[in-house]
């Protein structure tokens, strides 16, 4: 059945990719051929808006102070003071999260320095999913400016999840 409904699929979507043909439920969407509305094409950048709610979610973490035993791990562990402690304790148990730590140590190292990385991670993290979500959208069917749309309605809620705050704040 797969391989059937595949070709069937290949061969419905003509030059331009247009899947109404398959799911009539597509009919009442603009298609490659009708266009769309300027309004909903220059809604297509949703990146600095999510840059801008990242940083209005995170930045007022920057001055809280250190928690629970990350006075062992972060500031009072030797290995992960610089890169190349860093490298000289490999092989180490969770090697990308003591990396995590080191461009901390080397931007000063108050809880500052570090939530200031980890916020920048993050921010960088919501554009590759952004960019991710927008090519599987184009890639599974649709149309660019829907793709677009439903890459940036998924990109805020990875950007904006409560589950985020420990990984970026912590």
């Amino acid at each position: 059945v797969a391989p059937r409904l595949g070709a069937a699929l290949w061969r419905s979507r003509g030059a331009e990719g247009d899947l109404r043909l398959l799911n009539p439920r597509l009919d009442g969407l603009p298609g490659p051929r009708t266009g769309w509305p300027a309004a909903v094409v220059r809604a297509r950048a949703p990146l600095p808006w999510l840059l801008v709610a990242v940083l209005a979610v995170y930045l007022p973490t920057l001055h809280a102070s250190f928690q629970f035993d990350d006075h062992r791990v972060v500031t009072g562990d030797p290995r992960v003071m610089s890169w190349a402690a860093w490298w000289d304790s490999m092989p180490a148990i969770r090697p990308l999260l003591r990396a995590s730590y080191a461009p901390g140590h080397v931007l000063g190292g108050t809880p500052a320095d570090f939530r200031a990385f980890n916020i920048g991670v993050h921010a960088l993290n919501v554009a590759l999913a952004l960019w991710l979500l927008r090519a599987l959208g184009t890639r599974c069917g649709l149309a660019a400016p829907l793709a677009a749309r439903a890459a940036g309605l998924g990109a805020a809620l990875f950007a904006l999840h409560p589950i985020a705050t420990e990984a970026v704040t912590y």
